[in-house]
């Protein structure tokens, strides 16, 4: 919209101090005195907070207080008793897990889009177009267990909208967990001519804990039996590439917030890539790439990792617009299947399918000849699955000794840290045990970060050992000078 035209409109707002949203019909305060600038929302209780006749449009809508999860919004168009607008209030801006507001590094996760906004201070702005003819009613509703306070500005216009104008629809899903094996389904049951705007998504890691981006995002268009719209992987879909990692040496994710995509916060105690019981929140708004059909549409995303398929918790609110306002075609959970809680840490090892996974380790698996007493290697298994059949050695395999699953595992492996480079030789030589004094004693910065990852090489080394990228030598102490080795 050019701010110059001049339009044949009048504006309207909403609020506590102005319930109704007539003209002239704000406080009645004196200077610098505040009335009444909030509501009160009881248990059970649902209110209006717009209650209005067309036609005219929304065009910006502002909450905060502490309200979450358990506060369900729902926008009602053209006098329908079924809202075409139906979600937690959380989860409709994008913050599904509001019960922990701070990202990894404690600070407020701020997402600034062009259709949403979600600002320091628990600061909520929907920036989305939504034109009505004849009515519009948007309500709040509180299924939690105690009163919270709202305070809340919906703002627009009255006057004549364009006849090809859509209607808003914003539907809730979640799978907690996914089912393993099978497609998370964003939206589905949508029949008619529109335009899909954008998804948030909240995603929560479970079990084996190594990459959770490869599934596909998945459109249906018109009565597809295979998908037209077909993006390469979740981080793909959500503009981002290779995980969200901003540098394989570092091992860390990286947070962003763009005008229509974003992974803009990350619930979690560490930054380290691939560590378990992370959270995400990602946004992706369809405004300069809109999907269009003319008689059905369904969206579908993998939860699938680098192992196969996952089960992490998926939680989703789909946007788009429609010729004619539908309800919802999912309903919302019970209460207690609502709860988005922030699970503990899991363990370090997954026991759930009888076999061990473990990110950041690269695994082979040697086998014993007795006639020949040479050791030989089998092919590699998949990054960081040990197989059954053979006896353990290694002294992290040992900590599962305990555990009666890990009983039936007889398991010889031999960890080499390290993501896998797959475009290094399969085989190379270990890594060199002796450093020179000066080098020793005055190691470079790269050197000194990666003592972690090196201290461990004492172990992990292998004459079968598999070429990884950011593998450094292992530091070692200083020769004497009455050595006779050589460097």
């Amino acid at each position: 919209m050019t701010l110059f035209k001049m339009e044949n409109r009048r504006n309207f707002g909403f609020s506590a101090e102005n319930p109704t949203g007539t003209k002239g019909g704000g406080t009645r305060a004196k200077d610098c005195e505040k009335l009444s600038p909030c509501i009160q929302i009881q248990p059970g209780e649902t209110v209006t907070l717009c209650d209005t006749d067309g036609p005219g449009m929304v065009t910006h809508m502002w909450f905060t207080g502490y309200v979450g999860h358990s506060f369900i919004l729902r926008i009602y168009w053209e006098n329908n008793e079924q809202p075409s607008v139906e979600a937690p209030f959380s989860a409709f801006f994008g913050c599904a897990y509001d019960e922990n507001f701070s990202d990894r590094d404690g600070n407020y996760p701020v997402l600034n889009s062009a259709a949403m906004l979600v600002a320091p201070g628990r600061g909520f702005n929907s920036y989305f177009e939504m034109p009505f003819r004849k009515h519009c009613r948007i309500t709040m509703e509180n299924r939690g267990e105690k009163p919270e306070t709202l305070f809340y500005m919906i703002s627009g216009w009255y006057g004549e909208i364009p006849e090809n104008s859509g209607y808003f629809h914003a539907t809730y899903r979640q799978e907690h967990p996914v089912q393993k094996g099978r497609s998370y389904v964003i939206l589905d049951g949508v029949h008619g001519k529109g335009c899909f705007a954008g998804v948030t998504l909240a995603s929560g890691m479970n079990g084996h804990n190594t990459c959770w981006v490869e599934g596909e995002a998945k459109m249906y268009i018109d009565g597809d039996a295979y998908p037209t719209m077909n993006y390469t992987g979740t981080e793909d879909y959500f503009g981002g590439s290779y995980g969200f990692g901003n540098d394989i040496y570092l091992n860390r994710y990286q947070t962003f917030s763009g005008l229509y995509t974003g992974l803009y916060a990350i619930l979690g105690d560490t930054k380290e890539m691939y560590n378990h019981q992370k959270r995400f929140m990602l946004y992706r708004w369809h405004v300069k790439d809109p999907v269009y059909f003319d008689e059905d549409f369904k969206m579908t995303i993998d939860n699938l990792g680098w192992t196969g398929p996952r089960y992490d918790d998926y939680t989703s609110v789909a946007y788009w617009y429609q010729t004619e306002p539908k309800p919802v075609p999912f309903t919302l959970p019970e209460d207690k299947e609502l709860i988005m809680e922030l699970k503990k840490q899991l363990p370090f090892w997954d026991f759930s399918e009888r076999k061990l996974f473990c990110f950041y380790y690269r695994v082979t698996v040697p086998l014993f000849d007795a006639k020949s007493r040479r050791i030989s290697a089998r092919r590699p298994r998949r990054a960081g699955e040990l197989s059954s059949g053979s006896r353990s050695v290694s002294s992290l395999a040992h900590c599962c000794a305990s555990c009666k699953i890990c009983m039936s595992f007889n398991i010889s492996a031999i960890l080499s840290f390290g993501r896998p480079c797959w475009r290094s030789p399969k085989k190379s030589p270990g890594p060199r045990r002796r450093r020179s004094s000066s080098a020793t004693l005055k190691p470079s910065v790269v050197l000194q970060k990666s003592l972690k990852r090196c201290n461990v090489s004492s172990f992990c080394a292998s004459v079968t050992r598999m070429q990884v990228e950011a593998y450094l030598p292992r530091p070692t102490r200083p020769r004497s000078w009455c050595s006779c080795e050589r460097p």
